[in-house]
Formats: C-alpha cells, structure tokens, sequence
C-alpha cells in the first residue's frame, strides 16, 4: 500500500493495493478550498459606481473520490491492462465558473454563472505497453 500527501492549492491523497500480483485496487482523494472567481463589489459615491473587493468571491469546496480496478496480462514483449473506473465516487456538486452573468442592483454585486463539473462518472478502458 502506497499513501502519499501533497500540500499546496489541492490536497491529493492516494492510496493503492495489490490484491494480487495482477490485480490492483486504487482510489484518490482530491480538495480544494474554492477558487476566487472573476467578481466585484460596487459602491456609489453620488451618480459614479466605484469598483471594491475585486475577485472577492470564491467558488464552494472541491471535492472528488475516485475509485479504480486493474488487471494485467503481462505477455513476451507487451502487456494489457484492462481497468474500470469511477470518478466523483461521492456526487459532489463541484462547481466549475462559467461567466458573469451581470450586478444585483440591489446589492451592487456582480453575480456569476457556474455550472457542475463532473458527476458520478464509470469509465473502462484497455491499455497495452510495447
């Protein structure tokens, strides 16, 4: 079993299992405490509107579990390896920033547009190494 964290603007934790010498069992845990999005707050000062707190919203948390499966055949000179996957294992609804869509006259906040990045996602696939 292999772990291993990394600091910074995400945290990635993986962890892999060989549950044969064929066959291994992985998944990966990724975290984002929200990215600053293109944004601004306004304030007026009689008939003239003032730029304030430029990029001051961010965007909710990232977060996403991945879980694989792989076995491998390993032949002569080549080997295949056939996987399946699932990604975004949990459903989070991970944000992802599209545009502004315009300022609350109200609040004299700009209000943005996002849109969910990635939902439960199966894939499978082969690969084969020369």
């Amino acid at each position: 079993m292999i772990g291993r964290l990394i600091g910074g603007g995400h945290d990635i934790c993986k962890i892999r299992y060989r549950l044969t010498p064929t066959i291994n069992l992985s998944g990966k845990l990724l975290y984002g405490s929200g990215f600053p999005v293109p944004s601004t707050n306004f304030a007026q000062l009689g008939s003239t509107y003032y730029a304030i707190g430029l990029n001051t919203v961010r965007l909710p948390a990232y977060v996403r579990f991945d879980l694989r499966c792989d076995k491998s055949w390993a032949f002569q000179r080549w080997k295949l390896t056939l996987y399946g996957e699932m990604l975004n294992l949990t459903n989070h609804e991970n944000r992802i920033y599209i545009s502004i869509s315009g300022v609350n006259p109200t609040t004299l906040q700009t209000t943005i547009q996002t849109e969910q990045e990635l939902p439960v996602t199966p894939t499978a696939g082969l690969a084969f190494e020369f």
